[in-house]
């Protein structure tokens, strides 16, 4: 096993003290804290046999000192290619630890004559926290806001679950280190040591052939073995070596961000090398897998269940391997709003294939080219399973789906409280299920291929505003989107079979339809839609009872087809002014019109009467307590038809009260009925 030693040699105070503050010391004596505005750093060059720590200087100046390195990386010494050497840089940042507030300070280079010196500032002003009870001042690298310690010297650091690639090496910051100095008798020296293990995956490819790697995924098969998230270091003494435990809520995977991706050596001797930085004295307790990522958006995947355990400031070199790439099917895309890469979101990995068999979520990688976090999965999507994409996480601008051309199904809550503004379907859909909506933040929901049936409930307790599908839907079935209160526009340019009963009903913001050829239109499917202004309809033939009720802000309809206009249909619509009536209609319900009282014009194409439906108790006709000045206009030669009462009234109907009712209606409108219908202009 190689041995890892880190040498850090830096600086000293050059600054006096520029705060003492008195607190109370480990034996109740007043102590000042000193709390420097600036160290000075230099990099000596190592010595043999120099010892695997890295150091602070806080007293004393070294006149053999060297320039100070740009930029942080691990060099092998060229006289023991076991030897590691970490250098400080430009932006380096420590956490010192006087009390329990976390100092930061910031390494900046500049010219001491014809060196090059590195300057650590005081970032910020030093405010007092509680006092230590322990012996020791402590310093942390890399700095972390989040950084903390208690009073008895334990700190809390944040432990990276994404770590990025840099060469042969870690990258800058991501390699943790701690020291400890004695408050009184102090040799000024700060001894860093490392807390962290390394794991080293080396990979090369077949000469001739070009793979690039764009990320690794390194996960315990061990659940409990925790490598990323929150942990605690605590150092005894000067010299002893620092322990470190991982919190609950610790995760088993770290993922390597190659960045624009890696090219692999085309050498089997001397293959690429990539570095992951973990706990210090990690063990695998039932080995590990890998995913790797090419940028192909294949990948490979590779474990082993053997014991591994490495010690703290060690490096574990894997055996070389050959990668193959395996290209998976999907994949599903999403983007954050912010624009920005940012982690991926969380997934419940509840997406299943062709068989019912659930998938893998193979990996997510950053597409930089167009800013979306693409999902591979193990094999064809066909369910979007419960939960996939359930919140809290990050703003969404939009998830799209494109399936290579198989139908997926929508199931049960499959983004329920999914906080994305936007979902794109670019394939067909079999179902969209019950509540798949269901808290969640999106308001444009576009489909591009054919929809077989939108179930029960599907936008129950959703904030959808805009549904525009460009293919053909079977079915919105009873309550689809019922009470969805934010919903203010639905654009179907294919053909609906059927909208069915109460499948918009209560949709207050809705104000446009455009769907299409429609066969059927359900038992109050857009009842009090209140907000509904247009209504276009064309294919409809047969519009059920009540199914436009108290829409009362809908001004104009075209039913350009429609056959059969049920009972209160358009009741209560008061600011309808014009209706336009298919030729194919041959039934008007009960109070289909009724309180329409801004209705004026009616174009009823039918040259026969369509049949208008009462009953026996002279409740309420088709155009009751309309615009007094309406008008209607019929066919050119259909007047005698319209004007003979047992046409128009039907045969079946034989009460003369009703039938002198309906007469009644017609003798008032005489005059109009014998207009000629004229091809209709808008105003």
């Amino acid at each position: 096993m190689q041995r890892m030693k880190k040498f850090i040699y830096c600086a000293l105070i050059a600054l006096i003290a520029v705060s003492c503050d008195q607190t109370e010391g480990p034996g109740g004596i007043d102590i000042p804290i000193v709390i420097p505005q600036t160290f000075y750093a230099q990099t000596p060059l190592p010595e043999p046999g120099s010892r695997a720590v890295s150091e602070i200087q806080l007293e004393g100046w070294e006149d053999d000192s060297v320039a100070v390195n740009t930029r942080t990386y691990a060099v092998v010494d060229p006289a023991n290619a076991s030897e590691y050497y970490q250098y400080w840089s430009e932006g380096d940042a420590i956490s010192l630890f006087f009390t329990t507030q976390n100092l930061q300070y910031v390494m900046k280079s500049y010219k001491d004559g014809t060196q090059d010196i590195g300057k650590f500032e005081l970032v910020g002003s030093a405010t007092q926290g509680a006092t230590l009870s322990t012996d020791y001042y402590y310093s942390v690298y890399p700095y972390k806001a989040n950084t903390s310690i208690s009073r008895r010297g334990v700190v809390t650091y944040d432990f990276p679950s994404t770590q990025h690639y840099s060469g042969d090496s870690y990258a800058n910051g991501e390699n943790g280190m701690i020291a400890i100095e004695p408050m009184e008798g102090t040799d000024s020296v700060l001894y860093f040591q490392n807390f962290c293990s390394y794991l080293q995956l080396r990979m090369a490819t077949d000469e001739g052939q070009t793979k690039t790697v764009k990320k690794i995924t390194l996960v315990a098969n061990n659940t409990k073995d925790a490598m990323a998230g929150v942990g605690t270091i605590a150092i005894e003494s000067e010299g002893s070596a620092p322990v470190v435990e991982m919190k609950r809520g610790a995760t088993n995977q770290i993922s390597l961000d190659c960045g624009s991706g890696v090219e692999l050596s085309q050498d089997e001797n001397n293959p690429t090398k990539f570095w992951f930085v973990l706990p210090g004295g990690f063990t695998f307790t039932e080995g590990f897998s890998i995913t790797v990522v090419f940028s192909d958006y294949s990948y490979f995947k590779k474990s082993t269940t053997k014991k591994i355990g490495i010690e703290r400031s060690h490096i574990k070199p894997m055996a070389p391997f050959k990668p193959e790439g395996i290209k998976p099917n999907g994949p599903i895309r999403y983007k954050y709003n912010s624009g920005s890469k940012e982690e991926p979101f969380p997934l419940k990995n509840t997406f299943y294939g062709v068989d019912g068999s659930q998938l893998d979520v193979i990996e997510q990688i950053y597409d930089e080219d167009t800013g979306e976090w693409i999902v591979l999965l193990s094999g064809t999507l066909k369910n979007i399973g419960d939960n996939s994409f359930e919140g809290p996480g990050p703003d969404i601008e939009y998830i799209k789906v494109d399936n290579d051309d198989e139908s997926v199904i929508v199931n049960n809550f499959a983004f329920y409280n999914c906080t994305a503004d936007n979902l794109i379907i670019q394939n067909n859909v079999d179902e969209i299920n019950e509540s798949a909506f269901t808290g969640s933040t999106i308001k444009d929901l576009n489909i591009y291929g054919d929809v077989t049936s939108i179930k029960n409930s599907a936008g129950t307790g959703s904030v959808i505003e805009n549904i525009n599908i460009s293919g053909n839907v079977t079915a919105i079935e009873a309550k689809a989107f019922s009470g969805s209160e934010a919903l203010a526009a639905i654009n179907i340019s294919g053909s609906v079979v059927t909208i069915d009963d109460e499948a918009f009903s209560g949709c207050k913001a809705l104000q446009t339809i455009n769907v299409g050829n429609i066969e059927t239109i359900g038992y109050r499917a857009f009842y009090m839609c209140s907000n509904l202004t247009q209504v276009s309809v064309p294919g409809a033939k047969y519009i059920d009872m009540g199914a436009f009720r108290n829409c009362t802000s809908l001004e104009t309809i075209e039913l350009g087809t429609v056959v059969t206009i049920d009972d209160n249909a358009f009741m209560d619509c008061s600011s309808l002014t014009k209706v336009t009536i298919s030729e194919n209609c041959t039934l008007i319900g009960e109070g289909a019109f009724c309180n329409a009282i801004n209705l004026q014009e009616v174009y009823c194409y039918a040259v026969y009467p369509p049949f208008i439906k009462t009953d026996n108790y002279n409740s309420s006709y088709a155009f009751d307590n309309v615009h007094d000045n309406i008008c209607i206009y019929i066919p050119i030669g259909s007047e005698d038809y319209y004007l003979d009462g047992d046409y128009f009234v039907g045969q079946e109907l034989e009460d003369s009260n009703i039938e002198a009712e309906v007469n009644w209606w017609y003798e008032e409108y005489y005059d109009i009925l014998l207009e000629e219908l004229q091809p209709v202009v808008e105003n």
